[in-house]
């Protein structure tokens, strides 16, 4: 079996206003629903009815993931919850349309005592919460997974783990607030980023926050390290 898949319910709300038409194409893009150069066509009345039903089957896809209604339409529920704050790794990796692509060398690491470390904090917690939380996370997946996992001083690990924001080095930019939450990348990558512009506590078991500015950073760091030792994690839509 290639991929496992995990489903997560991400403990943090929408953003409340619904994407634009064009930023719906733009989120169908970079979530790896529509390749880039499905966004457009040439002119030509063949070219432009190709798009179109590729666009409707990338809006379909969409809202079977989503547990919508599959219109292939970007109607307001389905604008509404792409507006949702989301882990930034695509739904369908970009890479599975490289004829190149080697999914074995990508979704396994070469050894199964993995080390991590902390590279910045957020102010917002404490370094002793933050890394208890990262300490935390990292448990639950060495009770179900053969990898033992052990914090390292910053600058040295397998995983690093950093907060940024916008353009924060080496890989994709996060959108500020909502959005993005976090983003991962697979073996042996190592890297594992959490946006700095996210409101992130730590909730108590089996409390959700009535301020629904906050983001549960345990359930999101459970998330992306899932991806960083190599699994698809597929999360809920639901808040």
């Amino acid at each position: 079996m290639r991929f496992i898949i995990f489903v997560l319910a991400l403990l943090s709300p929408a953003n409340g206003k619904p994407l634009t038409k064009h930023a719906a194409l733009d989120y169908l893009q970079t979530f790896g629903y529509l390749q880039p150069d499905r966004l457009t066509a040439d002119g030509s009345s063949e070219e432009e009815i190709d798009t179109e039903i590729k666009q409707e089957t990338a809006v379909r896809n969409f809202q079977s993931m989503a547990g919508l209604l599959q219109t292939g339409e970007l109607d307001d529920a389905t604008l509404e919850k792409m507006s949702h704050p989301r882990c930034g790794v695509p739904d369908f990796a970009a890479l599975s349309y490289n004829s190149d692509y080697d999914e074995d060398t990508r979704i396994k690491w070469s050894k199964n005592y993995i080390t991590y470390s902390i590279q910045n904090y957020w102010p917002g917690l404490s370094e002793d919460e933050i890394r208890k939380v990262m300490w935390d996370a990292f448990q639950v997946w060495e009770r179900v997974v053969p990898l033992k996992f052990a914090e390292e001083y910053p600058g040295h690990g397998d995983i690093k783990i950093k907060f940024g924001r916008k353009e924060h080095g080496g890989c994709s930019s996060f959108d500020g607030k909502g959005g993005a939450l976090a983003h991962a990348f697979f073996p042996e990558t190592g890297m594992l980023h959490f946006d700095s512009d996210e409101n992130w506590i730590r909730m108590k078991d089996g409390v959700v926050s009535s301020d629904f500015s906050q983001t549960d950073f345990f359930s999101v760091a459970i998330h992306e390290i899932g991806h960083v030792i190599g699994l698809y994690l597929y999360f809920t839509f639901h808040n």
